[in-house]
């Protein structure tokens, strides 16, 4: 994962040969599940870095669409999420197909991203709401785009009836990651975000943020991209990235013969044959 100009990665947490995300419907499970991992694979595996997030859970509303879970900025993250329903979709964005130039192992695969990402929240505790959204481009307490106060957090914002960004500032943070211009559907991305609080830093802050996951069918097209455009948002006053890494995800099992990685091994398999002869 290549630094980008707001990053201050430490190494400690970042990177890493494979990527084991664990979840449950509680923290111990979660966490006995890893030890049983270490105590079985104990001369295979040394564990390098791990990251403890959870996602809030909130009950639906009745006859009200579901929320997207709040980070601890306060914001919903996750409202311009694509449909995970729309398998075309996925198929496109999501998916890495069989048309791609990857190997034929990684056809149903995605690449995912992790990024545990510090937010400085003491400090924007101190900034006004209206501050706050303006960087954002939301409203906070209902997440609905600044042009569409009224609307809901799953509305889309019209751009192009604010093209000087009376509204919704041409710098917010919604606007830079998703311009929606019809040049930047292919930078859309799966996301999977959870909060992470790590207890107080040496100098008596804080040590609250975000443990940003997502998933996309090509990395340059979809994150990379995306963070480009973020570089120098008003946001980075207030957040800090300092670890994680890029992974593949692996083609799931298909039936009950079938295991997690099969494809890959069998082209390793293949590969050393070749060697052989």
């Amino acid at each position: 994962m290549a630094r980008f100009p707001n990053d201050a990665l430490n190494r400690r947490i970042c990177h890493g040969d494979l990527a084991l995300q664990i979840c449950a419907n509680t923290r111990d499970a979660a966490l006995h599940a890893l030890r049983d991992i270490i105590k079985h694979c104990s001369d295979q595996l040394v564990l390098k870095w791990k990251q403890e997030g959870d996602v809030p859970v909130l009950a639906p509303g009745s006859g009200a669409p579901a929320e997207s879970a709040r980070n601890f900025l306060g914001f919903r993250d996750g409202s311009a999420n694509p449909d995970a329903s729309d398998l075309d979709l996925m198929d496109r964005l999501v998916w890495v197909g069989p048309a791609r130039d990857e190997p034929r192992w990684a056809t149903g695969g995605s690449y995912q991203v992790v990024r545990i990402i510090r937010n400085f929240v003491e400090r924007w505790d101190r900034t006004p709401l209206r501050e706050q959204e303006r960087i954002m481009g939301r409203a906070k307490m209902s997440g609905a785009p600044l042009d569409k106060p009224d609307a809901g957090e799953f509305a889309v914002p019209d751009y192009a009836s604010d093209p000087l960004g009376k509204l919704t500032t041409l710098d917010a943070h919604i606007r830079l990651a998703n311009p929606r211009s019809g040049g930047d559907k292919e930078s859309l991305i799966l996301r999977r975000p959870f909060n992470y609080s790590n207890g107080v830093t040496n100098a008596g802050q804080l040590d609250q943020g975000l443990l940003f996951i997502c998933y996309q069918a090509d990395l340059e097209k979809g994150f990379i991209a995306i963070q480009n455009r973020l570089n120098g948002e008003p946001l980075e006053e207030y957040i800090k990235p300092v670890g994680g890494g890029y992974f593949f995800a692996l083609p799931g099992a298909r039936d009950v013969s079938d295991y997690l990685g099969s494809a890959l091994i069998a082209a390793v398999r293949e590969g050393s044959s070749r060697t052989s002869h």
